[in-house]
């Protein structure tokens, strides 16, 4: 007996809502993480006096992983 397609449309359908529902929810969680890294972090850095090589490091952190995104096109 063969599938009924519309059940194949649908399990498709459930896969790629599902990848983006993992997307948005992995999204957000890097989100609320650089947040609470430049909440906390930069702070303390500026407090011992070592507030520009926070940011520089940020800053290279930052093109570090936009390189290799950009690698793995």
């Amino acid at each position: 007996m063969r599938p009924d397609p519309s059940r194949r449309w649908k399990r498709g359908y459930r896969r790629r809502n599902a990848e983006t529902v993992f997307g948005v929810l992995f999204a957000s969680v890097a989100g609320i993480m650089v947040f609470i890294s430049l909440d906390e972090l930069l702070p303390t850095a500026r407090e011992y006096g070592k507030g520009h090589v926070a940011i520089y490091g940020l800053v290279c952190g930052m093109g570090v992983m936009a390189l290799s995104l950009l690698l793995f096109l």
